[in-house]
């Protein structure tokens, strides 16, 4: 008798075991959303809480934050620009926060753009610049109103990551970001600072800036170091090799910027028992970080500040610096994980060398020794560095930073002629072509023409650094212009070092609008004044 039995299609097996994958995942994501659901009240909670609490820190009691999943929306009774832009930038650092939108009052030059910075989203997911705070009122006032003199704090910003410093803030003067300037690039070089600083004339005085320069001095032994100066705060903090040295350097913070803010350390040990090197049968010494010193005089006082190896190396200098000065700070700092100093003996004799110029600084870092202060003439700081190199010997690479006074100068270096000679060059040029729309930073082929010839100018002559400097028209709001005239002119040295200029010769600033050239209350006024030049 035949067998009618039959075998299991093979299809129908896939289409089950399909349908049942297909359930399982249908399963898992209404569980995922029936907890998402649940938990939203907890989570909107919870970012309204720490918004909340980031904003109350900073003294904006004024603001109000309502949540709506991850979206952040403010409310208040507040006018000054400076605040609504720092209450927008902390919350928008909020961890969680998705979006940020602004009920406060609205304007800058991108409003008939329709691209108001107040109004637009803030996306977290991008990549997140240096947060700047330029809130209103000074260290010791209230921060939900302005000062007495309407004026907003100064702030700093310092990030170091492989070597690369990033500097962002806003300041009254030219001069500060000049001195910033040259204190990072005493202690890290010229060619790794990225300078994003910015100056509006609305800012209170730094009376922090003496001590956050000494504090970039004592920089050494921290890997990745920040420096962070808002309103009424200070935070320093990076990787070091033990917690002794990161208490060292928060009380070397609190010593130096304690009387102007409240300071807090935020240090990381770099190092652990599983990241210690493998030690290896031949490896012979072990190499150490180099000791630093700089030995400087501000306003008559001096100054000397550093970390060497041991307490004998700290009492020689000590004792060198007693036979030249009548008093002087001591900030030394010894650590035994820093390589012994063979220059001490040669450091206190250059600096006998300089001490009669004015706010002179001998800075000793990584092998090289970087002479500035005030000379006469750019010949006698010459004679100075030629002197200080034959102290030093081999042991250290003398660096001539020195500036002359130019109402002391008897005559004009060929280089300052040469460096004149291109500024009227580059002068001559249509720059009135290198303009832009409202609230944009694109640059048009007329003003490429223009750079162009511009940086056949530039190629031509030395190494002269020339200041980019922007600048807007008066509609909107004085912050919000200021953020845009620098980024103007950093677009036109993002093409200028496209077309080979070396870009540490190129030092853009942003001016807003502070320095008008033409009529704000007219259209053809506020172009002209939406506008690049080149200074010295």
């Amino acid at each position: 008798m035949q067998s009618n039995r039959t075998t299991p299609s093979r299809a129908a097996g896939v289409g089950t075991t399909i349908s049942l994958l297909l359930l399982g995942i249908l399963l898992m994501l209404a569980a995922l959303y029936f907890c998402v659901a649940q938990l939203r009240p907890t989570i909107e909670a919870d970012l309204t809480s720490r918004v909340t609490e980031s904003l109350n820190n900073a003294g904006l009691t004024n603001a109000t934050a309502t949540v709506e999943g991850q979206d952040v929306t403010l409310w208040g009774d507040i006018t000054d620009p400076a605040i609504r832009q720092q209450a927008e930038k902390l919350t928008a650092n909020v961890y969680g926060v998705n979006r940020v939108f602004i009920q406060f009052n609205k304007g800058s030059e991108k409003d008939s753009a329709g691209l108001t910075a107040t109004e637009a989203a803030i996306n977290t997911s991008a990549k997140p610049e240096l947060v700047l705070e330029p809130p209103s009122g000074g260290s010791n006032a209230s921060l939900t109103t302005a000062s007495e003199d309407d004026l907003s704090p100064s702030t700093l910003e310092i990030r170091v990551k492989d070597g690369v410093v990033t500097a962002q803030g806003i300041v009254p003067d030219v001069e500060s970001i000049e001195r910033i300037n040259t204190a990072l690039s005493g202690k890290f070089g010229r060619a790794n600072v990225e300078d994003d600083m910015s100056t509006y004339d609305g800012s209170a005085d730094p009376v922090w800036l003496d001590a956050a320069i000494m504090l970039i001095d004592q920089m050494d032994n921290i890997d990745n170091p920040s420096l962070k100066i808002t309103q009424n705060s200070a935070l320093i903090g990076g990787m070091v090799s033990s917690e002794t040295m990161g208490t060292q350097k928060s009380a070397m913070a609190e010593r130096l910027l304690g009387p102007y803010l409240e300071v807090t350390g935020d240090f990381t040990l770099s190092t652990n028992d599983n990241q210690l090197p493998t030690p290896q049968i031949n490896s012979g010494t072990v190499t150490k970080r180099p000791a630093s010193l700089k030995i400087r005089s501000i306003g008559g006082e001096i100054q000397i500040a550093g970390t060497v190896s041991t307490t004998q190396e700290a009492e020689t200098l000590r004792e060198g610096m007693k036979t030249l000065f009548d008093s002087f700070s001591d900030s030394l700092i010894i650590d035994d994980s820093i390589a012994e100093s063979d220059w001490l003996d040669e450091a206190i004799e250059v600096t006998d060398n300089v001490k009669s110029i004015n706010n002179f600084s001998v800075s000793i870092n990584s092998g090289q020794l970087l002479l500035s202060g005030e000379t006469n003439d750019r010949l006698f700081g010459r004679t100075l560095a030629s002197a200080s190199a034959e102290i030093t010997g081999d042991k250290l690479k003398v660096v001539n930073n020195f500036a002359a006074l130019e109402s002391q100068s008897i005559a004009v270096s060929s280089e300052e002629l040469l460096a004149q000679e291109m500024i009227k060059e580059l002068n001559a040029l249509n720059t009135k072509a290198i303009v832009f729309n409202k609230g944009e930073t694109t640059l048009t082929p007329d003003a490429k023409e223009v750079l162009d010839q511009a940086a056949a100018v530039i190629l031509r002559y030395s190494e002269q650094v020339i200041e980019i400097a922007g600048h807007t028209d008066s509609t909107g709001d004085a912050i919000a212009n200021l953020e845009l005239s620098k980024k103007r002119a950093i677009a036109v040295r993002d093409y200028l070092t496209i077309k080979e200029v070396p870009d540490n010769r190129l030092r853009p600033i942003g001016y807003g609008e502070t320095k008008p050239v033409a009529d704000n209350e007219t259209s053809e006024g506020q172009s002209a004044n939406r506008r690049i030049e080149f200074n010295l």
